[in-house]
């Protein structure tokens, strides 16, 4: 019994490693929450029909939020932050623009613990949603955490393996 339970496969215990479009690493993330996409719903009763026939119409993705150790050498969340408030300040209101410094596409990679991919997700046109300002505890050991919450455009999964 023992060794079955050693040798089952530790897929959950996964790593998670954050790329640019350029393949450059830009971090690694402790955990990843959200990335849900879901579907509205139509409904449409036909003559002296009782029940109504439904039909889903438009996807939709879910915001996503990713956390990480906050590391004195890596500020790139915060940056990214900055990066899009100063372009939102100097885009003309309503002018419907993409504009490269808001709107970006990030690889997530997730490797098992021997190093082998599990899975590529990109996400395409991500923007900054929030970034929660962390709590100071000087109480607690506790690793200080910083947390990303963006919206995407949409995904492109490639399950490996």
């Amino acid at each position: 019994m023992a060794t079955q339970a050693r040798s089952r496969e530790l897929a959950a215990q996964a790593f998670f490693y954050i790329f640019d479009t350029d393949g450059n690493l830009s971090g690694k993330v402790r955990s990843i929450t959200g990335g849900d996409i879901t579907f509205e719903v139509a409904q449409n009763r036909e003559g002296g029909a009782i029940f109504a026939q439904k039909m889903a119409t438009i996807a939709n993705t879910g915001d996503v939020t990713l956390t990480r150790a906050v590391l004195p050498s890596d500020s790139s969340f915060y940056d990214w932050v900055l990066d899009q408030a100063d372009v939102l300040a100097y885009m003309p209101a309503g002018s419907g623009l993409r504009d490269p410094g808001n709107l970006r596409d990030i690889v997530i990679v997730a490797e098992a613990r021997d190093r082998t991919r599990i899975l590529t997700w990109t996400m395409h046109g991500c923007s900054v949603v929030s970034y929660p300002m962390f709590s100071f505890d000087n109480m607690g050991g506790d690793l200080l955490l910083e947390s990303l919450h963006l919206a995407y455009e949409w995904p492109e999964i490639e399950f490996l393996g």
